[in-house]
């Protein structure tokens, strides 16, 4: 009993001691990594890696590399022994950063406005980024991040990865792992989660970082600025664009004991209106505005730490309207220029007894006609379905016995991306018994099928690689045999046992064995899993 505890002791040191801990000192979090499965690149080592600089996977010298690390913001890089991926650990201040602060003390909602950035050609599309469905994932003790899988090219340079992102304490935090010459595997994903399981984040309020940020800004140190003041004062319900009663609600986030002085301006004749109110312990505040003739107004936030005023928001297109005779419309669901799912919900609020009609078509086929009278609430919801490829106009048309009608239009498109072919595909794959399909194999040419199946081998041959695998085996014995052909390289491994897509050619591929040429179902190669 004793040799046993003894030699579990050991083997517990081991483990501890391959692992190593690095600071991420600017969001103060932390992070460890295995370093018998990686090599561990700081600024502080590279004079011990010279070797791998000047390898053909970094070819860079020390200098070089520092100064690319310090222009993308990254602290550290992690080479798998075979040099064939390599996850990178950036932390650095974005427009993003100083806007959320720290989505771990956000809302879903402010998370998932955080997560809609990074669909279709938003603003990281345009950073050369393919983005394949983000999703949050809630790691062991770092909280929320995105998780996805992704394509980049910038310049002539292309390569793919996966990745995990989230602000943390005014930082962007992105672990980048990139993977070289092939397509990221689920082994990739499952090494990069271990790893980002093992982050950890010390918690700053916000509240103090706007104190310390406005200091900043008194002592000419304006430079020396990490956190945005947004992060302090966070508006989740905007005012209105459109009102008929004058009355309404501004409502979000504060500093907890912070004054706010909401300001209401004319603009026929710059007259104001002050609302100041105290920001409950909560955080949570409601600053209700009663404007005391019609026109068109701008409202002013204001907000105030310890008597010093810390922020103000402002934009000249928020201006308020308010006239009796005109139908107030807040629509609570975004429009997307590109549409990235099989359904989109267009939704708002308006007053009640209120006819709204939503009209929406893709080129010539009519999407969805429908009609409806709000209830008491004012909300009107459409589900719209998005499964057809093109371009959508959308149109609401409002009607109210009083009011002046009111109609909105939109448009917006659909693009399939890669993800989404293999979800359908997925979904219409057949996979008949091997018996069958060899017996009737001419009458499945064309259909799309799915097989689990034993990676045998996977061969270059010409412009085209050559996939033998095995629905069954037994110890070393494959039986069952499936040949797939691929345009490129499609990154399987021998010995592993993955579902692969692909068409069926309905004839026998002639494959070249070691005691004779035999004769197997072949199929276009797709995608696996």
């Amino acid at each position: 009993m004793l040799l046993i505890l003894v030699l579990f002791m050991m083997v517990f040191c081991a483990c501890a001691v391959a692992d190593t801990e690095y600071a991420l000192e600017p969001c103060a979090g932390k992070i460890s990594i295995n370093e018998t499965n990686y090599i561990v690149l700081t600024p502080e080592n590279l004079d011990d890696h010279q070797d791998l600089l000047s390898s053909p996977a970094i070819s860079k010298t020390k200098e070089e590399l520092l100064a690319d690390w310090e222009e993308n913001h990254v602290l550290l890089q992690a080479w798998t022994k075979k040099m064939d991926a390599c996850l990178e650990v950036r932390v650095y201040v974005d427009e993003d950063s100083t806007h959320y602060f720290d989505l771990e003390q956000q809302t879903r909602q402010t998370r998932n406005e955080y997560l809609k950035l990074h669909q279709g050609s938003g603003k990281y599309a345009k950073e050369g980024f393919t983005i394949l469905k983000p999703e949050w994932k809630k790691q062991k003790y770092g909280g929320n991040f995105l998780k996805f899988e992704y394509k980049r090219t910038v310049g002539e340079a292309t390569w793919r990865g996966v990745a995990r992102k989230s602000i943390r304490n005014g930082y962007t935090v992105f672990l980048d792992y990139k993977v070289f010459d092939r397509l990221p595997r689920r082994t990739d994903e499952d090494n990069l989660n271990k790893i980002a399981n093992t982050l950890v984040f010390e918690t700053k309020d916000p509240g103090e970082a706007a104190i310390q940020s406005a200091a900043a800004i008194d002592a000419g140190n304006a430079d020396t600025i990490s956190v945005d003041l947004t992060s302090v004062l966070q508006v989740t319900v905007e005012p209105p664009l459109v009102t008929n009663t004058g009355i309404f609600t501004v409502e979000g986030r504060a500093t907890p004991g912070a004054s706010i002085i909401g300001v209401a301006q004319r603009l026929a004749n710059f007259s104001t209106q002050n609302f100041p109110m105290e920001v409950p312990k909560s955080g949570n505040f409601k600053l209700k505005f009663t404007l005391p003739e019609e026109g068109v107004w701008n409202i002013t936030l204001t907000l105030e730490i310890n008597g010093v005023r810390v922020l103000e928001t402002y934009s000249s297109e928020n201006v308020t309207q308010y006239y009796k005779s005109l139908l107030p419309i807040s629509m609570t669901s975004e429009i997307p220029e590109i549409l990235t799912s099989d359904e989109l919900t267009v939704s708002g609020v308006t007053d009640k007894g209120v006819t709204v009609q939503c009209l929406v078509s893709c080129g010539s086929a009519t999407v969805l006609e429908k009609t409806i009278r709000t209830n008491g609430t004012g909300v009107f919801k459409f589900k719209v379905p998005t499964t057809l490829e093109g371009d959508y106009d959308i149109v609401l048309a409002f009607q109210k016995k009083g009011l002046d009608n009111k109609r909105l239009e939109y448009k917006t498109t659909r693009q399939l991306t890669e993800q989404d072919t293999r979800d359908r595909s997925a979904t219409k794959a057949i996979h008949p018994a091997y018996n069958t399909l060899v017996k009737k194999l001419d009458t499945y040419a064309g259909k799309y099928m799915v097989y689990t199946a034993h990676v045998v081998s996977v061969e270059q041959s010409g412009d085209q690689w050559i996939i033998l695998a095995a629905l069954k085996k037994n110890k070393d014995k494959y039986s069952n045999y499936l040949v797939y052909s691929a345009d490129h390289d499609p990154g399987l491994e021998a010995g592993s046992k993955v579902k692969i897509y692909g068409t069926c050619e309905g004839v026998g591929h002639q494959y070249q064995s070691e005691e004779d040429v035999v004769s197997y179902p072949c199929f276009i190669f797709s995608f696996y899993e």
